[in-house]
């Protein structure tokens, strides 16, 4: 389920009073997870306004293309796109490269976090 999902791998961060939440699911074929991406959103959405974060990403993270699919919700979302010099489409962005969430996701968020002054 969408929530089991979520739950396998999550960890929140507090940075300048505001919440984030980054749950990661390791995959070698993104694609089956295409059907749940609607409910997936949906929960991330409720989880977001429930425990109020600011920014809540799931990495979608493909093993063999070696790159995340960010998926991002929360009244923050557009900053956590702008943190890696790309822009949302939908509730999505493709990050190639990108496979760690402590050593590649943390700094640039916290980073843009640190430095934006339009946060909600």
């Amino acid at each position: 389920t969408p929530k089991e999902l979520l739950n396998q791998d999550f960890k929140s961060f507090v940075i300048n009073d505001h919440k984030v939440g980054i749950s990661q699911v390791y995959t070698m074929d993104p694609d089956s997870l295409k059907e749940m991406r609607d409910e997936l959103i949906v929960t991330m959405k409720e989880r977001s306004k429930e425990y109020n974060y600011s920014i809540f990403i799931l990495m979608l993270t493909d093993i063999f293309k070696q790159a995340s699919e960010m998926i991002v919700v929360g009244p923050n979302k557009e900053n956590a796109a702008k943190a890696f010099k790309t822009t949302l489409e939908g509730n999505s962005f493709y990050a190639p490269g990108v496979l760690s969430r402590k050593k590649q996701v943390i700094p640039p968020i916290t980073n843009i976090i640190s430095n934006a002054e339009n946060l909600v």
